[in-house]
């Protein structure tokens, strides 16, 4: 199941009715709970796993959680990579121009100073 953060409290709690046969029977023994933190301030994420588990009595306890801290990478895919790279060779070329028009501007000045 699975909650965008534009979830209202009415759509969440229409969903967990909904559920309630299908994740929360007599057949469950589990819930796994993951989500995704972000704190602006201080640009950390974190990453959160909580697993619930039915006891013998059908009381819920908590039996693992699991917080990590993460910087998400933008480049996995090969593909991506690539583009990275490209994106690299595409800034080298760049500056390697702007140098060149730099310094062709400066002899032109010098040239034109001592005509």
């Amino acid at each position: 199941m699975t909650f965008p953060a534009t979830t209202t409290i009415q759509e969440y709690k229409q969903k967990l009715n909904e559920a309630a046969g299908v994740y929360f029977g007599v057949g469950s023994r589990g819930i796994m709970m993951r989500f995704t933190v972000y704190h602006r301030t201080t640009d950390y994420w974190v990453s959160g796993t909580l697993l619930f588990e039915y006891d013998i009595e059908d009381q819920v306890f908590l039996a693992n959680k699991i917080y990590e801290p993460f910087r998400p990478h933008n480049y996995e895919t090969e593909r991506e990579k690539r583009f990275f790279v490209l994106d690299i060779v595409r800034t080298i070329i760049g500056v390697l121009l702007q140098t060149v028009s730099l310094i062709a501007m400066i002899c032109n000045s010098k040239r034109s100073k001592q005509l």
